[in-house]
């Protein structure tokens, strides 16, 4: 149990509400941590409100031991959770209850989860732009791009302009985009 929550509840019958402004955690995850340790934690209603407390015959004294873990007090196998230096250097992971926490702090780290997407790609990237350029210029036509309707222009000699999107664009090779009819 969290020293700061065993500490408040120690004080004297609280409710969940006075409970999360004590220990600096949000009322749901204050709610959370009381459930997880219910077995512990007596409760009863006053004034239409649920307030709880640790009474002192019931009291679990607090061992000091620096290799539990203070998420479960499990004295279980606690692993370092990253190398030295790093961002989870100073952080354990408890085989107990797979939850990693910091060592200094004692708190339990979360680490946010990945997002799916991952760097956009260019639909054109330069050098694929500079060839196609190069092999029109070769071919004695030109290649633009009219910023206004965003779309790419090839002029070849004897030919009306054709005009692509930049998809079509992508799909041509610098091959076939001098033999474009």
């Amino acid at each position: 149990m969290n020293t700061e929550l065993r500490n408040a509840l120690v004080t004297g019958p609280h409710t969940a509400k006075a409970l999360a402004a004590i220990i600096g955690k949000s009322e749901s995850r204050t709610r959370e941590l009381l459930k997880a340790h219910a077995e512990e934690i007596q409760c009863r209603k006053e004034e239409g409100k649920n307030v709880f407390w640790i009474s002192n015959d019931n009291q679990v004294t607090e061992v000091d031991d620096p290799n539990a873990c203070p998420l479960c007090s499990s004295s279980a196998n606690q692993v370092q959770a990253g190398p030295d230096g790093e961002f989870l250097g100073a952080a354990k992971t408890c085989s107990a209850c797979n939850r990693t926490y910091n060592v200094h702090s004692r708190e339990e780290i979360t680490m946010p989860t990945p997002t799916a997407k991952g760097k956009r790609k260019p639909l054109n990237p330069q050098y694929k732009i500079d060839a196609k350029t190069a092999a029109v210029k070769d071919a004695g036509g030109k290649l633009t791009f009219d910023r206004e309707s965003r779309q790419w222009v090839l002029h070849l000699k004897g030919k009306d302009p054709i005009r692509m999107t930049a998809k079509e664009f992508a799909n041509e090779t610098p091959e076939s985009i001098v033999n474009r009819k």
